[in-house]
């Protein structure tokens, strides 16, 4: 194993992490999570799709939550 593989480089392009790795998902749902898949795909090479996540990474991520430690 390469210890040296940056988490970056995973999942490759079948969706598998490394030799063994992969996705578990029951055969019945395997339709829907392509269709999410194409759908998130094709969002991401749209340039407001990625103009608003821009924005969420910028302004909200991250941000003090509004809850509180309430005494």
């Amino acid at each position: 194993m390469d210890a040296r593989r940056n988490w970056q480089d995973l999942p490759d392009a079948e969706g598998r992490f490394g030799p063994y790795g992969g996705r578990f998902v029951a055969e019945t749902l395997m339709p829907l999570v392509l269709d999410l898949e194409r759908a998130y795909r094709a969002a991401q090479a749209d340039p407001a799709f990625a103009a608003t996540m821009a924005d969420f990474w910028t302004h909200y991520v991250g941000r003090p939550s509004p809850l509180y430690f309430a005494e």
